[in-house]
């Protein structure tokens, strides 16, 4: 079962070495420094003055972040226990089919008839065109789109058996 985890995108994990030394710089700076009342406050007051409960909010302060950072590169990468087919190539040229359904269609010279084969054709085309874009204008005088640009070829192929 563990050996069928994976990541998705296994690249952003590489953020978690930037959010290491951001966090290690940025823990770094406010160590020098004592926190900003060691700047205002006398050092001779400061063991009156400073609550020393803000050090242990401050970590926590700092744990939260690093989780919050971890937990989000993590989840940018994409764990996942099934297998997902990253496609090399995918078609991305959108597809518009134009249609004429004017009476010259009803012709005999192709049995049963031009419309009736047409959509046959249309049919194998869409059945074989299974990405990228698609879209059906029919016109006979004025134009009328069908569908507008899609990826379900299922909804466009249903309009021309129908």
């Amino acid at each position: 079962m563990i050996q069928d985890f994976h990541f998705l995108y296994p690249w952003w994990l590489l953020l978690l070495l930037p959010l290491a030394l951001l966090l290690w710089q940025l823990r770094r700076y406010r160590g020098a420094t004592g926190g900003e009342w060691n700047r205002v406050v006398d050092p001779r007051l400061q063991p009156y003055v400073i609550i020393r409960g803000e050090a242990v909010q401050e970590d926590r302060t700092w744990w939260l972040i690093a989780l919050a950072g971890i937990i989000a590169i993590t989840a940018l990468a994409g764990p996942a226990w099934i297998k997902q087919p990253q496609p090399v190539h995918k078609l991305q040229s959108p597809l518009v089919i134009l249609l004429d359904l004017s009476t010259s269609m009803y012709a005999q010279d192709q049995k049963p008839n031009r419309l009736t084969r047409a959509r046959f054709e249309l049919s194998d085309l869409l059945e074989a065109r299974r990405e990228g874009q698609t879209a059906l204008i029919v016109f006979a005088g004025d134009a009328f789109a069908v569908t507008p640009l899609t990826q379900d070829n299922d909804t466009i192929l249903a309009q021309v058996k129908a």
